[in-house]
């Protein structure tokens, strides 16, 4: 990669999200054209990326990523190497008169020191290591800060009133502007903390075919259901935020415009 410029530290932690999210779609081309070249980015992005999932998603039995213990792997060699040299010294021709009863054991004091003596780890190893996992956690730390700041603003965002609509609620804040025959009993703005209270609710002397609409603050159309009673719950009304929902008769009149503020 001597002809680019790895990622930066912001750039690492937004990858690491979108491909936490599977939304690599959502990157911009020439950091997902670096990735698929660069190795040591894509190796950084994707360990972030498993780690920021399994926070996010908050998996109880999570997987752990085991590193392999240098210390260990020495001395199975070490003893390996013992094994090997006492086993050898059992059949130097002239050394074994007897044959071998009991338990092989072996003697470590005869041993060279050198051939059991500790080799140090690498310094560079060592703090190669170190540096890596710092890193690591640095960016996680900022996805993770970052995530939650993003969906801090999701929640507002959810609750910011739609102009259009808005307008159209409070042609119905009179009950003399409600339908002539189709009379409204929810009131013009209904306020819910479980999905369960809500229910929409009208009088239909004629059992009138009727259509509901229910809509999102950014006017994006959730549900339609069409009846010939008196009431209505809403199946897609799932997170918190403000929506709206229109009643209309048949011959597609605007009965009814209404707020819904989820808490």
């Amino acid at each position: 990669m001597d002809n680019y410029k790895h990622l930066n530290e912001d750039q690492i932690a937004i990858c690491s999200e979108a491909m936490a999210k599977s939304n690599m779609d959502t990157l911009p081309e020439v950091w997902r054209t670096h990735l698929a070249e660069c190795d040591d980015c894509a190796n950084e992005v994707a360990m972030i990326s498993i780690m920021l999932s399994e926070e996010l998603e908050s998996i109880k039995s999570q997987p752990t990523t085991k590193m392999i213990n240098l210390k260990m792997i020495h001395w199975l060699g070490i003893a390996a190497s013992v094994l090997i040299v006492v086993m050898a010294g059992l059949f130097i021709p002239g050394k074994v008169n007897k044959k071998v009863s009991g338990p092989i054991t072996a003697n470590v004091d005869s041993v060279p020191q050198e051939i059991i003596k500790p080799v140090k780890e690498s310094k560079y190893e060592n703090s190669s290591l170190k540096q890596r996992d710092q890193k690591v956690k640095k960016e996680k730390s900022k996805v993770i800060s970052n995530h939650k700041k993003n969906a801090g603003n999701e929640v507002l965002l959810a609750y910011v009133p739609n102009e259009q609509l808005e307008k159209l609620s409070q042609r119905f804040s009179d009950a003399a502007f409600r339908g002539e025959e189709i009379e409204i009993k929810s009131p013009l703005t209904i306020q819910i903390h479980n999905k369960k209270e809500l229910e929409l609710s009208w009088i239909n002397p004629g059992n009138e075919n009727l259509i509901v609409e229910i809509y999102d603050n950014k006017a994006k159309k959730l549900e339609e259901i069409e009846t010939t009673g008196s009431k209505c719950i809403p199946g897609q009304i799932e997170k918190p935020g403000l929506y709206y929902w229109k009643l209309i008769n048949e011959d597609f009149d605007l009965l009814f415009c209404g707020k819904i503020i989820f808490k």
